[in-house]
């Protein structure tokens, strides 16, 4: 929970390592140290030092060793913050801030696609002056016990025939809701057919300029990061390491994607190259029966167009990727 000075605020400091920044709740914070105060040492529990307090030892743990970010040289420039969650110890970090005071209704929680092991040292994302903050969560970030990986499904065994999910859209005869939006995932090119993705234009919120993204440490590599977008924060995907297509860094000006499931309040976005399309159903088609050597665990269906192969993505599926 978060704890509050008064109602509606919260207080936290920024936490800075490297070129990332933090948050961390001032609830759980004792105190701050100078670097200098820290007797180095490599010990077994991984901390990489220890300050020397009036109840007794208090272990300092490094926040990018913790994040499994690259570890800068330890010295007295850095900042050591005293916790008491879930029992003294210190975490070491490059910069540390003022007080901030934050309105509750700029603190979100974690987006549903990075719930669990793929944010598990983070407890909330704040909006603060124009920027994202994850919020760490003291009591995770000492726990480095590994998630169970998921493991994706390689069949399409069950799978719907194409547009037959979009049939309740089409009954409500909205012309709009029997339009896919198609468009391609960053991945370098491979010989044979393109392959361009699809959505139902009723699942696609928008489609803008890719903003910066903020990082997310503990997630895996496939997650680029978050996207603020309409005052949200929006976990962004390499779509195409999660199909298993080669990807690619190369597009100079990519789109941002935004788009939701069955539950419009899950959401996720992906880099995407410019070339977005609109199919309007129907159109003449064939079911695809040959290996796209793609992730079919995360495809509704496939079918072969007369220049491409399109694939329906399982949205829902990749929300639980």
């Amino acid at each position: 929970m978060l704890s509050a000075v008064v109602p509606d605020i919260i207080r936290l400091i920024r936490c800075g390592i490297g070129q990332e920044t933090y948050g961390l709740e001032m609830g759980c914070v004792r105190g701050i140290e100078r670097g200098d105060r820290v007797q180095w040492a490599d010990n077994e529990d991984g901390s990489v030092g220890i300050l020397l307090e009036e109840d007794g030892d208090v272990p300092v743990f490094s926040l990018a060793k913790l994040l499994g970010r690259p570890l800068q040289n330890l010295g007295s420039q850095q900042s050591a913050i005293l916790l008491q969650v879930p029992r003294p110890w210190a975490l070491l970090v490059d910069r540390v801030s003022q007080v901030s005071h934050v309105a509750t209704d700029c603190v979100g929680a974690v987006p549903f696609a990075l719930s669990g092991k793929h944010a598990e040292k983070f407890h909330a994302v704040v909006r603060h002056e124009g920027e994202l903050l994850l919020l760490l969560s003291p009591d995770r970030l000492l726990d480095s016990g590994p998630g169970e990986e998921l493991q994706p499904s390689i069949s399409r065994q069950g799978k719907q025939p194409p547009f037959q999910h979009l049939a309740r859209d089409s009954a409500s005869n909205q012309p709009h809701q029997s339009q896919l939006i198609l468009f391609r995932p960053l991945a370098a090119l491979r010989p044979g057919r393109p392959i361009s993705c699809a959505l139902s234009i009723t699942q696609v919120l928008e489609i803008l300029d890719a903003p910066p993204l903020v990082p997310v440490p503990s997630a895996p590599d496939f997650v680029l990061g978050l996207a603020s977008w309409h005052d949200q924060s929006v976990p962004v995907l390499d779509l195409a390491l999660c199909l298993g297509l080669p990807s690619s860094k190369t597009e100079v000006r990519p789109r941002l994607l935004v788009a939701c499931g069955s539950d419009p309040s899950q959401q996720l976005a992906f880099q995407v190259k410019p070339s977005i399309r609109i199919l309007r159903l129907p159109v003449p088609h064939q079911i695809s029966t040959r290996d796209l050597g793609l992730n079919e665990g995360l495809v509704l269906s496939a079918f072969e167009m007369k220049n491409e192969t399109i694939i329906l993505l399982d949205f829902d599926a990749l929300l639980h990727y």
